[in-house]
């Protein structure tokens, strides 16, 4: 993002759109998810979303919700810790940051 009032804004509508629980098929959650996913790689390792987690398990009070959110957690999963998937050395010495 250019500024800082851009990216709260990005953030303000992805946890708007979370609690609107508008995803009612699986394509749409596990889009939401992969979107959410790369605001997180590009936000929580610069420390600018410090309370991700916390905004996302405060809102999880139902069980569509929880669905979308265990969902995002695979997401950054798949891209941040899980080794069975190759990677050039470019992405592992990015990796590396977290």
């Amino acid at each position: 993002m250019d500024s800082e009032e851009h990216r709260q804004a990005l953030n303000h509508l992805v946890l708007s759109l979370f609690e609107q629980d508008l995803f009612t098929s699986n394509f749409l959650q596990n889009k939401y998810a992969h979107l959410v996913n790369a605001i997180f790689l590009a936000d929580y390792p610069a420390q600018k979303w410090n309370s991700f987690f916390k905004d996302f398990l405060g809102r999880c009070d139902g069980r569509s919700k929880c669905d979308i959110f265990l969902r995002i957690l695979t997401q950054i999963n798949l891209d941040i810790a899980d080794r069975d998937i190759p990677r050039t050395n470019k992405v592992c010495s990015w990796l590396r940051r977290f």
